[in-house]
Formats: structure tokens, sequence, C-alpha cells
């Protein structure tokens, strides 16, 4: 005579274990699907059938839950990226308005660089005029000046020669005393540049 096969069954607690979720989990899926399966004070213990309908209705739940995560982890990395192009659209344009910006400093910079040729600071006072920097000669004479870059007499010193901003040059002229040296302070290339830079932020 053959004896019945025990059900196999599973406490909720063994079953929130095995599918990694709370027993809190297992209980409300257990009312929803079995009404009147749970009991206070009574030990429930769920049967095959009933487990896999628990499983299968937590595993759908879940994979919604999942695929919802999904769309909207893309949806943040979209608005990141949209966020990335459009910062890096406004540093492009950016770099792009100060290089116009600058192309009139550029190309006075590169003019004079490649001109090699040094001149005298009222010339100077001239050439920088055209860049809109309205100083003068006197003033220029003056500013250099006061900043220690030239003498009382309008030689400069000798760090400023040394850092190669100015050259003097020597030419003899006759004189009713005989010949005699006179000195001429030039502004080397180098320092036309200089200058016109320190000079662009204050005037």
């Amino acid at each position: 005579m053959n004896l019945p096969t025990k059900e196999k069954t599973m406490t909720i607690k063994e079953l929130s274990n095995i599918l990694n979720v709370t027993e809190r989990t297992i209980q409300i899926k257990a009312k929803e699907l079995f009404p009147g399966k749970i009991k206070n004070g009574i030990q429930t213990r769920l049967n095959e059938k009933e487990i896999t309908s628990i499983k299968l209705d937590l595993e759908k739940k879940f994979e919604v839950k999942t695929d919802i995560e999904k769309n909207m982890i893309v949806m943040q990395a979209m608005q990141i990226l949209q966020e990335n192009n459009e910062e890096l659209v406004r540093r492009a344009e950016k770099a792009e308005s100060e290089l116009l910006q600058a192309q009139p400093a550029i190309a006075f910079t590169e003019q004079v660089l490649s001109s090699k040729d040094s001149i005298k600071i009222g010339d100077f006072a001239k050439i920088i005029s055209d860049e809109n920097i309205d100083i003068g000669q006197n003033k220029l004479f003056k500013w250099l000046r006061d900043g220690y870059y030239l003498m009382k007499d309008n030689m400069p010193y000798q760090k400023s020669i040394n850092q190669g901003l100015f050259e003097v040059i020597e030419r003899p002229i006759d004189t009713p005393y005989g010949i005699k040296l006179t000195k001429t302070t030039l502004i080397t290339p180098k320092g036309q540049v200089y200058f016109t830079e320190k000079l662009r932020d204050l005037f």
C-alpha cells in the first residue's frame, strides 16, 4: 500500500531568505494572493503552488521596477550629457569670443616682433595710440619714470636693459666744443609688447 506523499511546505522566513527579500514583503504578497492564509498566532506554511505564485509575482514586480530604474538611469545620463554638451558649447563660445577680442593684440604683437626694430619712446607713443591707448609722449615718459623703468634723465635703469626692454644707442655729433656723444633710449620689440600689454589694462 502506497502512503500519500507529504506535501513540501516552507515558512515565510525561509522563503524570504531564499528570495532575498524581507519577511514583511512575503507576508503582504501572501495576503494579497491568498486571502486568509496569514493568521495571527499561527505559523504560516506555504505549499509549493503558493511559493511558486509568490515567487513569480515578486519577480514580475521587481522586473518592472528594474526597468523603471534603468529608464531613469538612462534619462539621468542623457540629462548629464546634455548639460555637459551645453557647458562645452558655452566654453567654446567664450573661448571664440576671447580669441576675437584678442586678435588685434595678437596682430600687433606679431607685427612688432617681426620688425625686430627698436624705436624711440615718442614713436612708440604714436604707435600705441592706434591701439586705443591714448597716453601721449609726455605722460608715457612720466609713467615709465614712475614705474622705475627710466631714471630722471630718461635713461633706462640697468635692470630694464637686462630685461631686454630698452637699449641705448650712442651717436657722435659735432659741436663748437668738439665731438660729443649723445645717448638715445630706444624701446626694443620685446619692450613694445611688454609695455603695450601693461598700458592696455590702464588706458
